[in-house]
């Protein structure tokens, strides 16, 4: 197994960031049952990504600023940097590719140095203090993803290859049945078991590190 070509793709809110960044900004911003209202009709499929994404985000008061500062005390989760670290040693690709907002993933990414990892996700400017969001990589435009993660696996995967997923949370059960090999926790993790998805669990990346170096 020493040469097999591992193709790395993460999630990113609560899974290669300690938290679900989204949602602490909800939490410190919006009204919070009026967010998790929205939040669970999506989780049934009520809502797409993008319908979600527009309306919690119409929640929220203040601006870029006061998102900003939301986002300076949060980090990545304790063993993403060494998890990397492994991943450029050894030669595997490692994509960010997340149903979230490029917005907040990349100002964390640069505070622990990661800056340089290729990152796939919504997008979301601040115009005039107005949020403006972009769901492109989608196969329709009435995708249930904002983030059709399973069209990205299927760019990113390599000839002889072995793709692996890491995810967490709902955004990530299609990403599953496109992935080789899953690792998982919380709602996904539920999910595969659902599903009778063989995965890997982890709790962090010091995990799945310590699954690597022993391959």
């Amino acid at each position: 197994m020493s040469g097999t070509r591992y193709v790395m793709v993460a999630d990113f809110d609560g899974t290669a960031a300690a938290v679900d960044v989204q949602q602490v900004i909800l939490d410190a911003l919006a009204d919070r049952e009026g967010w998790r209202r929205i939040n669970a009709a999506w989780a049934v499929g009520e809502m797409t990504t993008a319908q979600r994404a527009r309306a919690q985000w119409a929640l929220i008061k203040g601006g870029e600023r006061e998102v900003a500062a939301v986002l300076e005390p949060l980090r990545l989760d304790s063993g993403f940097a060494a998890f990397a670290g492994l991943c450029e040693a050894r030669g595997f690709p490692l994509y960010i590719v997340s149903d979230g907002f490029d917005f907040y993933i990349e100002p964390l990414l640069q505070r622990a140095g990661l800056g340089h990892l290729p990152t796939i996700a919504n997008s979301l400017r601040y115009e005039h203090d107005v949020p403006r969001m972009e769901f492109l990589l989608q196969r329709s435009p009435d995708q249930y993803y904002g983030n059709d993660k399973t069209f990205v696996i299927e760019q990113v995967r390599e000839p002889d290859s072995i793709v692996v997923f890491i995810g967490d949370g709902y955004s990530d059960r299609a990403a599953a049945h496109a992935a080789d090999l899953i690792f998982a926790k919380d709602r996904l993790a539920e999910y595969c078991r659902e599903q009778d998805l063989q995965f890997e669990p982890f709790n962090t990346f010091e995990d799945i590190s310590a699954y690597f170096a022993r391959r």
